[in-house]
């Protein structure tokens, strides 16, 4: 059975016993160029800042703090009290640069003592990865590939594995 607008694709994880969340940045994601909404996830300062797009296609003035950092608060704030023994992370194309900087983030938190150590990823799934070309004046003058390559290999040290599909 395909799935499509009017499927449920967690129902047959839900099923067998998985708890599944789904992290949309959509409204922040939707730009006509994708260095606009790549460079959200990283920094609140980028190409067009954090506007957002609502439903009508009129783009608005964003918050004040980068995509990585609203999904990551999301993620430790809704899943607090969490006691399950396996959290996996995976993202899509650009979305996969958007799991590893959550991932950095809970690394970074645990270890700080101001999160739940439950939440440590055990395995991060990229989806046919996307990094754009080109260095960054909002990390550092870095490409976004060497960028998450570093936050990958602390990943790595601190015991989470990755896999990755194209």
């Amino acid at each position: 059975d395909n799935g499509g607008p009017d499927k449920d694709l967690a129902y047959s994880w839900r099923q067998a016993g998985y708890n599944v969340g789904i992290l949309y940045w959509n409204q922040f994601a939707d730009e006509r160029e994708v260095k606009a909404a790549e460079a959200k996830i990283w920094s609140k300062s980028g190409l067009r800042a954090m506007r957002w797009r609502d439903h009508n296609g009129n783009y608005h003035s964003g918050p004040s703090k980068d995509a990585g950092t609203l999904m990551f608060e999301s993620l430790k704030t809704n899943m607090a009290d969490y006691t399950g023994n396996r959290i996996i992370l995976a993202g899509h194309s650009l979305g996969n640069q958007m799991a590893i900087v959550i991932a950095k983030k809970l690394k970074d938190s645990i270890n700080a003592g101001h999160t739940n150590s439950k939440l440590k990823p055990k395995r991060i799934a990229l989806l046919d990865p996307f990094y754009s070309n080109g260095s960054k004046s909002y990390i550092g003058n870095q490409w976004t590939g060497d960028k998450a390559r570093g936050y990958v290999d602390s990943l790595k040290s601190w015991g989470v594995i990755f896999e990755a599909y194209r």
